[in-house]
């Protein structure tokens, strides 16, 4: 009798036990959560979508031995995640890859590394419906949804069940390609595409845009990126934005193009604008954090070359426009000296005998003299850890160092590149 207790009582922490791993939804750094005992499995978590300030992930919670389900994680800081809600039904087969993507006000649950693949949507992130699209992309812009199939044909919809025929891409691009990426705005439908010569060091590409008040595809304009891949394309709340990687050898020879009706395309070199673009448009496609991804990687490559990187300096949230770019140098925003002093109230002369820079602003004289790491302030010396230096025939001169003398606040936004100076708030 005693003994039989004893087994029963064990019996009973052992079901609290695995209740108590239940309830509290642990998820591991292997990707996988288990909802009756922890094991070790070399799980899948896909990457992390941003929506309102809070992070979602989508990943495999094992209920027992040989039976799953995908759950939904959420999390407030990308390192603490909790399980959200359950997402599909127990299976029993585990997929290569996961994906989650929000678009056009669903997120979409995709059991393979693309777009067009997608297997679960929700709108609220709770209750979530099968379905089962098959697409090589999917898109989305003001409440239509937009899909292109194997065979070149594009669908549209409006809630990503129904689905109708809208047009097809020309012949030569049926089955022909790799990798395809669809993007659109009110106007127009833009495809990228491309497919490996194999034996060859050279990827056929192509480009095609649809104008929608037309029937038919047509090659875009000024798009070459015969060497290397198309990586993703996106239409921002300012134009189209494309990523090429123009290296069969993905040395990461990255170049960036714009256009702003589908049809004329051209590199951008204002990589910062671009970024700032692309993170002002994240909210309406998670996809876009590819291109920003991208776009900071060919940053950091710059940055080490120690090249400049063009920046936005802003008056009390106003853009200052300079004819020549303010620019982060050295890890400096440096500024057109005359353009500053104008903007913030004040007056500049130079004199070419002394090579020295007089700037007023409110009761303060300041001169800078060329390299000098030096300046006065109302004959004052003042050390400077930026010195004025000259760029394309115009002198520059640090922001920070200007706009501190008169006691203006100074904020750098890393994230978009942007210099904020802002009127300080005397308190009585």
């Amino acid at each position: 009798m005693k003994k039989n207790l004893v087994i029963m009582t064990l019996t009973m922490i052992l079901l609290l036990m695995q209740l108590n791993i239940c309830a509290a939804n642990e998820y591991t750094e292997n990707g996988i959560i288990s909802y009756s005992k922890n094991i070790e499995y070399e799980g899948l978590k896909s990457k992390a979508v941003n929506v309102d300030n809070k992070y979602f992930s989508i990943s495999i919670a094992q209920h027992k031995e040989g039976e799953y389900s995908f759950v939904l994680l959420q999390s407030e800081d990308q390192i603490n995640w909790k399980i959200k809600a359950d997402i599909s039904k127990l299976f029993e087969q585990l997929p290569q890859e996961l994906e989650l993507r929000y678009l056009n006000g669903y997120y979409t649950a995709h059991l393979k590394n693309k777009n067009g693949f997608v297997r679960y949507i929700s709108t609220d992130t709770i209750t979530w419906e099968e379905i089962n699209l098959e697409f090589q992309d999917i898109a989305g812009g003001r409440g239509i949804f937009w899909g292109l199939d194997s065979n070149a044909s594009v669908y549209s919809s409006s809630d990503l069940k129904e689905w109708t025929v809208f047009s097809k891409m020309p012949d030569y691009v049926v089955n022909s390609t790799m990798g395809i990426n669809l993007s659109l705005n009110d106007n127009s439908i833009v495809v990228s595409h491309y497919n490996p010569n194999w034996g060859m060091k050279n990827y056929s590409n192509g480009l095609e845009v649809l104008q929608k008040d037309e029937l038919s595809f047509k090659p875009a304009l000024g798009y070459y990126a015969d060497f290397g891949r198309t990586i993703d394309i996106a239409w921002t709340n300012k134009g189209y934005i494309l990523a090429a990687e123009n290296d069969y050898e993905h040395k990461a020879n990255i170049e960036l193009y714009r256009s702003y009706d589908g049809v004329n395309w051209g590199k951008d070199n204002n990589i910062t604008q671009v970024l700032r673009e692309l993170n002002a448009s994240k909210h309406l496609d998670s996809q876009i954090n590819i291109l920003i991804e991208v776009v900071k990687k060919k940053i950091d490559m710059l940055t080490q070359k120690g090249e400049d990187l063009p920046v936005m300096v802003r008056l009390d949230s106003e853009e200052i426009e300079f004819d020549q770019p303010a620019l982060l140098k050295s890890g400096r925003v440096y500024v057109p000296v005359r353009k500053i002093f104008e903007v913030l109230g004040g007056s500049v002369s130079y004199d070419g005998t002394k090579k020295e820079i007089k700037g007023v602003l409110e009761n303060k004289t300041i001169i800078f003299r060329i390299g000098e790491s030096n300046a006065l302030i109302n004959n004052d010396r003042v050390a400077i850890d930026a010195p004025a230096t000259i760029i394309n025939g115009r002198t520059l001169v640090p922001v920070r160092f200007v706009s501190e003398c008169i006691n203006k606040e100074v904020k750098w936004d890393k994230e978009d590149y942007i210099v904020d100076l802002i009127t300080s708030q005397v308190s009585n």
